[in-house]
Parts: C-alpha cells; sequence; structure tokens
C-alpha cells in the first residue's frame, strides 16, 4: 500500500529514476523490518510519507530514493558503506527504454548515484546526532543544518519533510515532547521553510506545531476563523465569479481563479496585532487570480481597480521588488461587491509555484532531467550563516543573529540612487549605512528619511528613502548605537573598531610600561632587545607575536615584570637598591592592631558620648564594661578594673562592646540611560534604599537624548556594588552599566 500511494505521485519519473525509488524503496523496507512507530504503524510508513510530500514537491529520485533510506544508518545496524553500494549496483535490462548497458547485458547506474545517496543521507542523519534537550541542543542542530545546506540543499529539504511528518504525528508522544518539538518546530524550522520560499511547507509546520505548542490559543483561533470561513465561503464564491466575467470582458483568461484560506497560525499571529478583532484581517479567505504572464498581472490589476477601489496602502508590489525570499506577487485590498473588503492576489504560474515549492522548485523535475541552476543571490544569506556560525563562539549569540538577522519580518529601504537595501523589521538608519558600507556606517553622524533628519534611532519604515550624513573627518561609531542597532552585521563592525581602538591604546600603554621597567633594570627599550631572546619569550608565553605581549602589558593582564622575567635572567639584570626599613614604634604598632576599632557599641543606647577611662585604657581586645557618669556619657573601663568592680550602683554599669567601622571603598560606575525628568531622583532613592552614598555626580547628554553619568559611590563590600548594580538596571529608562 505504501509504495502504491509513492509510485501514484511519480508518474512524471522516467524508467530509471523509477527503479531507483523502487530499490530504496525494497532496500528500506528491508532494513526497518520489525520496527514500529510510536502510532503502532510499521516504521517504512515515515519514510514513504517523507518521500511523498517531496514527490508532491515533483523533485529528482535521487532526492526521494535517499529520503527513503534516510533514517537507515540511524536506526538499523547498516552503514553508509552499505547504502552507497545498494546504489552503485547494475541495473537489470528493459528493452522499452534506450540506455548504455554492460557487458553482461545489464545497465549499471553511474558510480556517482551511490555516493550521493549516501551523502544525503549522511547529512540528513548528522542534523539528528545531537541527541540532548533545550534550546541548546537545537541551536547546535541548526548550525550543522546549516552547514549542510551550503553542501547540498536537498539535505535540508528532506529535513523539513521528516520534521513535517513527525509534528503530523505528535499525538502519539508525551505532552512534554510534543511541547518542546513543536515549539522548536516554530521557531525554527517553519521560519526557515519560509526563508527558502516554501509557503505550503511554511504554514503546515506553523499549523501542526500550534496545536501542541499553544493548545488553547488553537482552539480559540481554530472557533472564531471556522465561523468567519463559513460566513466568506459564498461571498468569495459570488467574487470570483464576477471578476472571472469582468477580465473575460477585457480579454484576460486567467488559468484560475480561487479562494485561498489563511493558516492558522498566520491568522493567529495577525490577530494579536489587531487587537483580537477578527473584522480586520482582509485576507482570511483571499482571492488568488493566475495568469500567463507578468505583463498579465499588471492588466488585470488594472481592470480590478478600474471597478473597485483599492484601500490607501493596501497595495504591494512584490514583482518589482519580490520579499527576501524570493516570493512575487501584486497583492491588493479593496471595496468590493457590497462594500465588503477582500484581498486579491495576482501571479503568474511560475510564481505560484515558487511560492509553494521555494527553493525545491531548483530540483523540480523536467523532462531532460536538468535542474535549474541556483543564483548565488538565491543562497547568499545562507552562506552568511555559515559564516557567522564559524565566527561566534556561543549558540546564544548564533541563535540570537538567527532570530534578528535572518528570520525576522524584512523591510525594504531605498538608497537616494534607488539601490535597495533589505534589512530586518525594527532595523534603523545605523543598520542602513552598515548594510552599504562599513566605512559609511563608521563616519554616519546623522540621517535623513524622505528628505527630513530623523534621530539615528528611529526605525525605519517600509519604502523609506534613507540618506546617511557624514563628517569629512572620521569620528567614529559610538558606544551607545550598540544599545538600538538591529542587525548583526552591524553590531559586529562596531564592536570590531572599538577592538582596534582599544588595542592600539593598550599596545601604546603596554610599550610605556615595560620600557620603563626595562629602563629600570638592564638600560634598554624593547626595541633594542635581540630577537633570539623575544622568540625564547614568546616560546614561554600564551602570546602568538611581541604585539600581543604588549597589549596584554597595556591591558594589565601581564605584568612588566614577568615579560623581564623571560627576556633575563636574574644575574643579567641591574642591581637595585634594597629600601631599608624603619623600625616602628611598639605604641605605634599597637594602635594599628586596633585599626578600625575606634568606637564602642553601648547596649540599648544610641548617640550618647563615649570615653575611654584614664585609669585602665582599654584597649580592642579587652573585655569591658561601660559606667554611666552624669552629664558626661559613658565611660569604658577594662572588666576587671578596681574603680568598676568597686562600683556599689551596679544599675550604672551598662553591657558595651568594641564596633568595627566598616572599610569604605570608593568605587566609579558609568549608567547610560534615556535623558527625562526624574531620572537623578530614582537613582539616588535606589542607592538610599541600599544604604549607599553618591559622592560624585557628572553628566554628559548627546542630541540623541542619552545621558551618560559618571558616578562615585561609596561601598564597604563587592556585595554592595552587585546589590547597586542589580537595583539601577530595574529602574526605568536604564539602557547600561558599568564599573570604570
Amino acid at each position: 500500500m505504501s509504495l502504491r500511494k509513492l509510485l501514484n505521485k511519480t508518474k512524471y519519473l522516467d524508467y530509471c529514476d523509477l527503479e531507483l525509488m523502487k530499490r530504496a524503496y525494497r532496500f528500506a523496507e528491508k532494513a526497518h523490518k520489525g520496527q514500529k512507530r510510536l502510532s503502532g504503524d510499521p516504521y517504512i510508513t515515515h519514510p514513504v510519507e517523507v518521500a511523498c510530500f517531496l514527490a508532491d514537491l515533483k523533485l529528482d529520485g535521487v532526492t526521494l530514493s535517499s529520503a527513503l533510506v534516510h533514517d537507515v544508518k540511524e536506526d538499523t545496524n547498516l552503514a553508509l558503506g552499505d547504502i552507497e553500494k545498494e546504489f552503485s549496483a547494475p541495473l537489470q535490462k528493459n528493452k522499452k527504454y534506450s540506455v548504455s548497458f554492460t557487458s553482461e547485458g545489464k545497465v549499471c547506474f553511474n558510480n556517482k548515484t551511490g555516493k550521493k545517496v549516501a551523502q544525503l543521507v549522511d547529512g540528513v542523519t548528522k542534523l539528528g546526532e545531537i541527541r540532548y534537550y533545550g534550546e541548546k541542543g537545537e541551536i547546535e542542530n541548526f548550525r550543522k543544518m546549516i552547514l549542510a545546506m551550503v553542501g547540498d540543499m536537498r539535505v535540508v529539504l528532506i529535513k523539513l519533510a521528516d520534521r513535517l511528518h513527525n509534528v503530523k504525528t505528535l499525538a502519539y508522544l508525551p505532552r512534554g515532547k510534543q511541547k518542546r518539538i513543536a515549539r522548536n518546530t516554530l521557531e525554527i524550522y517553519a521560519p526557515l521553510a519560509d526563508r527558502l520560499g516554501m509557503g505550503e511547507m511554511k504554514g503546515q509546520l506553523e499549523d501542526f506545531s500550534f496545536k501542541y505548542f499553544l493548545p488553547k490559543e488553537y482552539n480559540w483561533t481554530k472557533e472564531i476563523a471556522e465561523e468567519k470561513f463559513r460566513q466568506r465561503e459564498q461571498y468569495v464564491e459570488n467574487v470570483k465569479k464576477i471578476l472571472l466575467q469582468k477580465l473575460k470582458k477585457s480579454g484576460i483568461t486567467p488559468l484560475v481563479v480561487e479562494g485561498r484560506a489563511k493558516h492558522l497560525y498566520s491568522l493567529y499571529k495577525k490577530l494579536q496585532k489587531y487587537d483580537n478583532d477578527i473584522n480586520k484581517i482582509y485576507d482570511l479567505v483571499a482571492i488568488r487570480i493566475i495568469v500567463d504572464s507578468v505583463a498579465c498581472c499588471y492588466e488585470t490589476l488594472g481592470v480590478i481597480h478600474a471597478d473597485y477601489k483599492p484601500l490607501l496602502g493596501h497595495i504591494k508590489d512584490y514583482i518589482a521588488m519580490p520579499k527576501p525570499n524570493g516570493y512575487m506577487s501584486l497583492h491588493t485590498t479593496v471595496f468590493c461587491t457590497e462594500g465588503k473588503i477582500i484581498e486579491i492576489q495576482i501571479k503568474t504560474q511560475k510564481m505560484h509555484q515558487e511560492a509553494e515549492w521555494g527553493i525545491a522548485a531548483h530540483w523540480h523535475y523536467a523532462e531532460k532531467k536538468e535542474s535549474i541552476p541556483i543564483s548565488k543571490e538565491k543562497i547568499a544569506w545562507v552562506k552568511q550563516l555559515a559564516l557567522w556560525q564559524k565566527k561566534l563562539a556561543s549558540s546564544e549569540e548564533f541563535a540570537e543573529s538567527l532570530k534578528i538577522d535572518i528570520f525576522q519580518d524584512r523591510i525594504f529601504a531605498f538608497t537616494p540612487r534607488g539601490d535597495v537595501k533589505d534589512l530586518p523589521e525594527g532595523a534603523t538608519a545605523i543598520d542602513f549605512a552598515y548594510a552599504i558600507h562599513s566605512e559609511l556606517g563608521h563616519k554616519c553622524i546623522g540621517a535623513k528619511a524622505n528628505g527630513k533628519i530623523i534621530p539615528l534611532d528611529d526605525k525605519l519604515k517600509n519604502g523609506d528613502v534613507v540618506e546617511i550624513l557624514t563628517s569629512k573627518i572620521p569620528q567614529g561609531p559610538r558606544r551607545d548605537w550598540l544599545t538600538f542597532i538591529k542587525t548583526n552585521f552591524a553590531r559586529n563592525k562596531i564592536k570590531n573598531w572599538f577592538k582596534k581602538i582599544d588595542r592600539e591604546k593598550n599596545l601604546q600603554s603596554g610599550k610605556e610600561i615595560l620600557n620603563s621597567e626595562l629602563k629600570k633594570l638592564c638600560r634598554k627599550t624593547i626595541s633594542q632587545i635581540e630577537k633570539e631572546r623575544i622568540t625564547k619569550m614568546l616560546n614561554t608565553l600564551p602570546y602568538n607575536t611581541l604585539e600581543d605581549v604588549l597589549v596584554a602589558c597595556g591591558e594589565g593582564s601581564l605584568l612588566a615584570n614577568q615579560i623581564i622575567k623571560k627576556l633575563f635572567s636574574a644575574s643579567e639584570l641591574l642591581p637595585q637598591k634594597t629600601e631599608i626599613k624603619k623600625r616602628t614604634p611598639a605604641y605605634i604598632k599597637k594602635s594599628r592592631r586596633i585599626k578600625g576599632y575606634t568606637k564602642v557599641e553601648v547596649t540599648g543606647h544610641d548617640g550618647v558620648v563615649v570615653k575611654n577611662a584614664l585609669c585602665c585604657r582599654p584597649h580592642k581586645g579587652d573585655k569591658i564594661l561601660g559606667y554611666v557618669t552624669r552629664g558626661q556619657g559613658i565611660t569604658i573601663h577594662k572588666k576587671n578594673c578596681p574603680n568598676i568592680t568597686s562600683v556599689k550602683n551596679k544599675k550604672r554599669i551598662v553591657g558595651v562592646q568594641w564596633k568595627k567601622i566598616k572599610k569604605i571603598s570608593l568605587v566609579n560606575i558609568r549608567i547610560v540611560a534615556w535623558d527625562r525628568v526624574g531620572l537623578f531622583r530614582d537613582i539616588g532613592n535606589a542607592m538610599s534604599i541600599l544604604g549607599i552614598n553618591l559622592t560624585d555626580l557628572h553628566t554628559k547628554t548627546s542630541p540623541d537624548k542619552i545621558i551618560t553619568l559618571n558616578v562615585t559611590l561609596e561601598v564597604s563590600n563587592i556585595d554592595q556594588i552587585t546589590k547597586a548594580f542589580r537595583k539601577i538596571e530595574e529602574i526605568k529608562d536604564i539602557i547600561n552599566i558599568e564599573r570604570v
């Protein structure tokens, strides 16, 4: 039954590809014999479903065969070598087809066939090798997927089809696992399918995952959508008939006029933007018109607008300006019959196929069995990701880059010359400048959008014409840009600029520090030291070059002393004068031992005058008692002092103890915040609550309404610093806080 289902979908394949696929089915069926899915179905049903989806995309025989055996290496005892051998073996002769035969009368698969199937299976297997759960594991899996995409995009097509069947069968898994897989699919796999232009794949992945990740929201969305669908169904049918008549009257014969219902998860996300008001969703059921040429698309749009007024700002030309994933179409939202609003989409058959199949269209099976070459532009973003994943050390940083630069909604902004820049939603003029050239970003001092000066942190809107204002004298980027820029590319360029500047400062500082010590110890500078000594020193330190050593010295992570010891032995250095320490008088030593204990705490009495008795002269460590002297406060005596032991009125004796004064340290911090009324008050109140004193405050305000406060705090321990940072971070409009 499984094979028959697949054969019905693959009638477009020729004899050799069909035989290759049949062989793959028999090989997989035998390998998975006795294995069951959690649903109770034979395991072979899973690879067949994966292959069936890819067959709907009209993919080639090698891809379908690889899909059928994609779990063999992972879930059976067979190795990649067995797979390669199986698909390199000769094929029996068939008289119906004109093919090349061996001397034994058998036709051979090309040896490359076995290798290619094995490579694709290996690629899919590697994507699933990480078994630990959680976001980190999923991100690492995605890093592997990016590399696989650069190697052969079909690996990812198989993996997406594999994930689609898995989310369709989530009902048989435990609740926790259902939610984890559903969330991962919504965050990574569905956006990836969208970025590859596979609209139908994306919609199905989202809808099946939505059901398990947000079950309450899913049921609510489904309920209101079904009710609205029923109301709109007959209306859409009537509009289709009217449009068809109008188009034919104008000499346009569309290939298809049909209704297209919005996917549930897409509807849910859109409802969130419109206060859950479904009446504001105009594309709940849209009308799709497919015509035979681009010119006909625009003619159709003209016919529609001649009779139905479009909503202002709701005409989108994705033909002239395709989406980043390659999607092309004309979209218009019009006041249609009965005064109701409806969205109409107009595209060619090729545009429609690419919207459904996306990148898979490049392997769409043709009669000549030639795949369409993928342009560099189509996969430029994939190669960019591959580069990032090598550069970014942490998985968290890589995940953030993905979510912002690749999977976020996009906007288009124009240069004054009309060049288009594709940016993530929320991007600023700074992101735009760096998207053009890093040097332009470094020189940016302001920006105009549509001819008007805008703040650099303003979010650009779709269609903005942006002009970057620069300084003739390069000033470099500002650190506060990092608080509002959106793209990972701009962020890395700015960080690298500051790293370079800081390195140069540390290099100069390191030279000065080291030369100062060298002059004292050997009357030389670093430039006068023999290369052999430098090489020997580098072999004993974790640095590659002398410049790295000097930078480390300037940073303070390597002391000049340590460098000199690696360069010279003790006998090679000049003798240094020994500092003679003066003998400290005994009474001073004694007073130093009690440093910090200059006050006495009186039990039950605050703010009273306290003084030491001259008779016994108590010091820290002595057991003490206090004696209340009328009009003179409390006098402190040693506990065994005769004058205290002979007191008859014991009520005048009070308990006392030495009170240690906390050591006070001054800490300088820098606070960056949005300037507003009450900011200083909020910071002062926060420190007052913690018992921390502010001793100094300097401020500087930028034209962008960002204020920098350099503050000096009096603290007694490291915990107070930590608490101060946490308290300040909780204050509204705080951007950044750091020690300086």
